[in-house]
């Protein structure tokens, strides 16, 4: 059987839900412990921010279902605001796109869709291009979105060789020894045909746990099994 857009909306909602009760879930163990929550109150209004917006995603997504690159964007952001919400809030996500001669147009234009549906919910977007090195490094923010779409309209990516993620790994380590604090998160746009399984062990930022998120192409090579101690690193395919 077909999944209609229906299915798509009502399969994301339910896993929504499930946040929020996992949120509800929080607010009772800070009522428990408030006596040794430092700053308590702004906690709170923190995470009370969070289901505001997953219920106007809700909304937003039974009037303008976008299957299945709304399904991709919704389960990143559910992990975004999840491991953010005692670091500060949501601050810098670093997006790498993978630029190589064996991504397609099509999904070319998939990512674009995530890193521009990104801008909404993080202080900064720095967007690295690369194939085997890096073409192409940019900053965004939703206040300036409209650059964005210059920069795909009028440059496009740059890039079109191999593949490798070293250059991308070493450009993340620099921000993260410059300000650890304020990066929350990585996304890595890619069919996954790289050195990524040799290499990522030899990074702090992923020992130290800045979730690192795998958007891969629906003919990529999924699911690489990542070591469940190492890290905090997930795999999502586009369908």
């Amino acid at each position: 059987m077909a999944t209609t857009k229906k299915d798509y909306n009502q399969e994301t909602i339910e896993r929504l839900a499930r946040i929020e009760t996992h949120i509800e879930g929080i607010f009772d163990r800070l009522d428990k412990i408030n006596g040794s929550i430092c700053d308590y109150q702004t906690t709170k209004e923190r995470l009370n921010n969070v289901c505001a917006k997953i219920e106007a995603i809700s909304d937003d997504i039974e009037k303008n279902i976008k299957p299945p690159l709304t399904k991709i964007t919704i389960k990143v952001y559910s992990l975004a605001i999840l491991t953010g919400l005692f670091s500060g809030g949501i601050g810098t996500l670093i997006t790498s796109l993978d630029s190589s001669a064996s991504i397609s147009t099509k999904d070319l234009q998939k990512f674009s869709y995530v890193v521009a549906s990104s801008m909404n919910y993080y202080k900064e977007v720095i967007l690295l291009v690369h194939d085997v090195t890096i073409h192409q490094e940019k900053k965004f923010n939703k206040d300036n979105s409209h650059e964005f779409y210059d920069f795909i309209t009028s440059q496009g990516y740059q890039g079109r060789g191999g593949t490798s993620h070293i250059c991308v790994f070493d450009k993340i380590a620099e921000y993260w020894e410059k300000d650890k604090d304020e990066l929350s998160m990585v996304i890595c746009l890619t069919d996954m045909y790289s050195d990524i399984s040799s290499i990522y062990k030899n990074y702090g930022w992923i020992k130290n746990n800045l979730p690192l998120v795998f958007v891969i192409t629906r003919g990529g090579d999924t699911y690489i099994d990542f070591d469940p101690m190492f890290g905090s690193i997930s795999q999502i395919q586009i369908t």
